[in-house]
């Protein structure tokens, strides 16, 4: 496994930051806290586990109207910043690494205006032992982007993400980074029946340092009977130079209102490789708190 490979270990503890700044409530609130928790099984060698905890403060309070709890914020449209901190542990070939993550971020929204945008930094600082040396490596991602509501309902933006590492171990060293553009469309649709469906659609392209380009198109869908209650399934096709990446996502998800204040989630995520050696699987579960 080549040293770059490390620093995708680093995919778990992303995944659950996504949760902090994708997670919706109801009422009128202006503080939500997140706890999460995700272990990823890989085909390719390497095993992680990790977890995490944030807090998300909106400027101004979320009010809930006549839709999903789950998308209260989409709709809402208010400004927030979000931090957190959490940690790594993976298993790469039987040999063991480990470290913190820090994240921050902010968004700038408002009834009164279409555009929006956000930005994001994330810092990942992992250490250990592999064949007997010991490995030093840091991430760094950063993330911004640009939007527009179309309704209250519809929005769309475009991001782009820059992601270095680097890795340091009395065998050899290593750095880069890569470079990430997507553009993602979400609507919220009413059904006669009172129930909802949200629909979201990216495609995004990625490459880095050594010139290896690849691309992603995913399709998510949510349907929430009632207000309290959604389930969700979606798909990821990737294709490009990176062979190990190169597969189809598939992604179910649930999240359930159990108090007005208080909601838990579980995702599942299947990694079907073009590259079998490559596949991986990923369980995580939240709860947040809001107030």
């Amino acid at each position: 496994m080549k040293i770059k490979k490390l620093f995708l270990i680093s995919a778990t503890m992303l995944t659950l930051v996504n949760t902090i700044q994708n997670t919706w409530a109801d009422n009128t609130y202006q503080y939500e806290v997140l706890g999460s928790y995700a272990n990823e099984n890989s085909d390719a060698g390497f095993d992680s586990n990790g977890y995490i905890a944030g807090i998300q403060a909106f400027l101004n309070p979320v009010i809930e109207g006549d839709y999903p709890y789950a998308e209260s914020s989409f709709v809402a449209r208010q400004p927030f910043v979000a931090a957190a901190i959490g940690r790594v542990n993976a298993n790469v070939f039987s040999d063991e690494i480990s470290g913190n993550l820090y994240m921050v971020g902010a968004a700038y929204a408002s009834k009164n205006f279409p555009v929006f945008a956000e930005i994001q930094y994330i810092r990942s600082d992992q250490s250990g032992e592999i064949n007997r040396a010991d490995v030093d490596f840091t991430t760094v991602s950063k993330n911004a982007s640009l939007g527009v509501y179309f309704d209250d309902k519809t929005a769309a933006k475009f991001s782009y993400g820059k992601q270095n590492y680097e890795v340091n171990s009395a065998n050899s060293s290593e750095d880069g980074d890569e470079n990430q553009y997507e553009i993602a469309f979400k609507k919220l649709i009413s059904t006669p029946s009172a129930s909802f469906v949200n629909v979201e659609a990216s495609a995004s392209y990625e490459k880095d340092n050594d010139s290896i380009e690849n691309k992603n198109i995913g399709f998510l869908a949510d349907y929430y009977p009632n207000k309290t209650l959604g389930l969700g399934a979606g798909f990821i096709l990737n294709k490009g130079d990176d062979k190990s990446d190169e597969g189809k996502y598939l992604v179910l998800k649930t999240r359930k209102y159990v108090a007005s204040n208080l909601a838990f989630g579980l995702l599942f995520s299947k990694f079907f490789a073009d590259d079998s050696e490559s596949d991986n699987q990923n369980i995580q579960i939240d709860a947040v708190f809001r107030f």
